[in-house]
């Protein structure tokens, strides 16, 4: 990150770079063609007709890290009213059989109707009206599904099917993941869906945007590659995969502060957290401060051409939902993004959001 990430020149390079990456991609949706850039360009239709009544109880849960939650939820004549809500410890599932089972306790009895807000990369599907999708990876350490033989089932039928036959119930359920789900809760909060966008900027990093009124296009940015990387990002990258990701997100950037403190012989203990990178750069540390200034500034600079990238891709003003605790309490961090996309899209008004209960409003909107 701070060895190569400084020319002048960057800032037009890699913005244009991901505009034409995002142009190919919906030129490859549109004709029907192999997607071959770097940007998954998932298209999540939505539901037409909500599955829920006015009046009708149901649940909402998000499935993720270590902590879950779910909340019990009515559908009034005026929005979505959350009757109950709790966070639950999210145990290893390490198995098909240890998460469905887990799910069957966790869906209230009175329910017949379920939206899952699953942070987990997925393949849509959209049969009866619902939207559900087959797993394609378990993604990064950290996560409660670590079931490999989960991989390429549908998680919605998956758990349908067990409720089923374990319990003789018969339960709607509709999944989403967490990016679609986030500008879903959008639409619960004000109904917002012209020039709506959501981004991820935390442990993680993702954007996308709404196609139409009646689907979701889910980049999976952060496995964008046409930018120069940095020796250390592209050893990250190396591992695991997501080059955009390893450059920018709170699990890596911590990292790359230890990294730039030792290739620069700069006498100051490793540290453990992107948390306390930002802690660092608001005190006054000789050479120390400054260096964790400019790594969580690049990270910053890189995710507003993404942002930028989408804004102009569009050509639009547009709402960002957004998510992750790198984007809103790290040092200066939205303000620096802010300042950032005004300067590259003048011509577009941006706005960024953050929902209150987004995870679980966003699970509700995919059935209410």
């Amino acid at each position: 990150m701070t060895e190569t990430l400084t020319s002048q020149e960057l800032p037009q390079l890699i913005f244009g770079n991901f505009v034409k990456e995002l142009q190919k991609a919906d030129e490859a949706f549109n004709s029907g063609l192999p997607n071959r850039t770097s940007l998954a360009y998932i298209n999540n239709p939505l539901p037409a007709i909500p599955l829920v009544n006015t009046g009708e109880h149901f649940q909402a849960i998000v499935i993720g890290g270590t902590i879950g939650k779910t909340a019990l939820i009515q559908k009034t004549s005026s929005g979505l009213e959350i009757l109950s809500q709790d966070e639950v410890l999210l145990p290893s599932f390490t198995s098909t059989e240890d998460f469905l089972a887990y799910i069957k306790k966790l869906i209230n009895n009175n329910v017949t109707t379920v939206g899952i807000n699953f942070a987990y990369p997925l393949q849509p599907t959209f049969t009866a009206g619902k939207l559900d999708g087959i797993l394609l990876d378990i993604g990064t350490t950290g996560k409660a599904v670590s079931a490999p033989d989960f991989i390429g089932k549908t998680v919605g039928t998956e758990i349908e099917n067990y409720m089923r036959t374990q319990n003789n119930r018969r339960v709607a359920i509709s999944v989403g993941n967490d990016g679609v789900c986030l500008l879903l809760s959008a639409k619960a909060y004000d109904n917002i869906t012209d020039g709506l966008a959501f981004g991820i900027v935390g442990t993680g990093v993702n954007f996308g945007f709404m196609r139409n009124h009646q689907s979701v296009i889910n980049l999976e940015s952060h496995a964008f590659d046409k930018f120069p990387q940095s020796r250390f990002g592209k050893y990250l990258a190396s591992l695991s995969g997501s080059p955009f990701g390893k450059e920018v997100n709170g699990e890596n950037l911590y990292r790359h502060f230890n990294y730039a403190l030792n290739s620069n012989g700069i006498n100051y203990p490793d540290i453990a957290s992107t948390e306390e990178l930002s802690m660092i750069c608001n005190e006054d540390i000789s050479e120390v401060s400054q260096l964790a200034q400019r790594i969580i500034t690049i990270s910053a600079h890189l995710v507003t051409y993404q942002i930028a990238g989408i804004v102009a891709f569009k050509k639009s003003p547009m709402t960002f939902v957004m998510e992750g605790s790198l984007f809103w309490k790290g040092w200066r961090y939205h303000e620096l993004v802010a300042e950032h996309v005004a300067q590259l899209v003048p011509e577009y008004p941006v706005n960024f959001v953050e929902i209150e209960n987004s995870g679980i409003l966003g699970a509700a909107k995919l059935v209410a």
